[in-house]
């Protein structure tokens, strides 16, 4: 499959992850494993194997550590050979991950507005980009989103899944492919999946002052703008919480973790 034109994957990686407790005082959230490889890893290889391979990391907390992980994932992960004598280094396998990765520092106290924000001079040269969180594992197919720009006038996409309700809930039309209201965390119904696929149009309409995305800018944007939603009914699930982690790790050992495709 070609990778020339596709859609960038923007990943939200800078917060604090308070809910996983003491599990994040180390590491940022994004950094946590699953079968010994960090969440950001699935979600990225969840992309590629889809023929997608630009990827934007917005750093934050303990940004560093997502840095070292990318700067040194060819040392950790291939066979090599060191040749002391001349100073050399050799390496004997190649990697899967053909992977175009860009980290911006997008400052520690940041709300994720403000962090994508600044992604704004690395993606004007896109026709669209996906944005999602680096806590999250969907099983979707991604091609299904940009036909849909591709084919459409829509200004953005948000994914809507059934989840319990502490996550944004999406008032949709009778079809169930328009948004026509963000409603932050009310109980039950279709709410936000968190992974959207937006124009670069919409760096027009973000707020110059800090500000959360979900909250404090959809609810304004999905009144004046064309938002469609793509309805998942497949796996989805965040990483919210040490409960979180210690499930989506027991799926994941089990040997059929949805999400993984390659």
């Amino acid at each position: 499959m070609s990778l020339i034109g596709r859609s960038p994957i923007v990943i939200l990686a800078g917060g604090l992850g308070t809910r996983l407790g003491e599990i994040t005082d180390s590491i940022p959230k994004p950094m946590v494993e699953i079968g010994g490889k960090p969440i950001i890893w699935h979600i990225m290889k969840n992309f590629y194997t889809q023929g997608f391979k630009n990827f934007f990391i917005l750093s934050g907390y303990k940004s560093s550590i997502i840095k070292d992980f990318f700067l040194n994932y060819r040392n950790y992960n291939a066979n090599i050979q060191i040749d002391f004598g001349d100073n050399t280094v050799k390496y004997l396998t190649n990697l899967s991950e053909n992977w175009n990765v860009t980290i911006i520092e997008t400052g520690l106290n940041n709300s994720t507005g403000s962090r994508l924000r600044l992604a704004a001079p690395y993606l004007s040269s896109y026709s669209s980009f996906f944005l999602t969180y680096g806590d999250g594992l969907i099983q979707a197919n991604f091609d299904a989103y940009e036909k849909i720009f591709t084919e459409t006038s829509v200004d953005a996409i948000v994914t809507a899944v059934n989840s319990p309700g502490r996550y944004g809930k999406l008032e949709l039309n009778t079809t169930g492919e328009k948004v026509l209201a963000f409603e932050e965390k009310p109980a039950g119904d279709w709410i936000n999946g968190g992974y959207f696929l937006l124009r670069p149009g919409i760096f027009d309409d973000l707020p110059s002052e800090d500000f959360q995305f979900e909250k404090d800018f959809l609810p304004n944007y999905v009144k004046s703008h064309n938002v469609c939603a793509i309805k998942h009914s497949g796996f989805w699930k965040s990483v919210d919480t040490p409960t979180d982690l210690k499930v989506i790790n027991q799926i994941w050992n089990g040997g059929e973790a949805p999400w993984k495709n390659w």
